[in-house]
């Protein structure tokens, strides 16, 4: 009697002790594929979000027209993410694979933000050095403001397509925070294309 009990208490121990180890692993394994879902999402987003930074040099002072479509360098961000959503599809579970889509989207959301933001603030240091060049203010102010807001369109074009490529995959929700904050970021656009 006294060696079941303590064949029991063992057994109970061991146990204890093999699921404590495979939640540590879990966890470490989670915490890994977190590390290179980060690392992953930083150099594929790298190049793309390069190309936000040339749409200045491609309105100011170069008479094009206002956009109507996102920008090719989009669908190029989005890639690695479809790619993941696909493969992810089938192997990782559910749970997890929508933790992981979370945090894709907010990296990609928040980098993507961020680039922005600066072509935004450098827009409007390019605006402020181009009225000093010029004699004629009024006509510099007046082509400016053309070329700024043919920018601000297209970042409003180009981060609408992102949100709205995320959400046709349905694996997280329409309002999920880091898509209304770009949406939020890219909304100046809407006003100068729906006064």
């Amino acid at each position: 009697n006294n060696n079941n009990n303590v064949n029991s208490l063992l057994e109970n121990d061991i146990k204890n002790g093999i699921n404590r180890k495979l939640e540590i692993i879990d966890n470490c394994c989670i915490d890994i594929g977190n590390h290179i879902i980060q690392k992953t999402v930083n150099e594929s987003c790298d190049r793309p979000l390069a190309s936000v930074k040339a749409l200045s040099n491609q309105y100011i002072k170069t008479n094009r027209p206002m956009p109507t479509e996102h920008s090719v360098y989009v669908p190029q961000l989005l890639a690695p993410f479809k790619k993941f959503c696909k493969f992810s599809e089938k192997i990782i579970e559910e749970k997890l694979r929508i933790e992981w889509t979370e945090k894709i989207v907010s990296l990609i959301s928040q980098k993507f933000i961020s680039v922005l933001q600066e072509l935004r603030a450098n827009t409007k240091k390019l605006e402020e050095m181009l009225k000093r060049l010029n004699n004629s203010a009024t006509s510099t102010t007046q082509q400016s403001v053309n070329d700024s807001d043919k920018i601000i369109v297209q970042i409003y074009l180009d981060g609408n397509y992102f949100v709205q490529s995320v959400r046709e995959l349905k694996i997280i929700s329409d309002d999920f925070p880091s898509l209304i904050d770009l949406l939020t970021n890219v909304s100046e656009g809407e006003k100068i294309l729906r006064p």
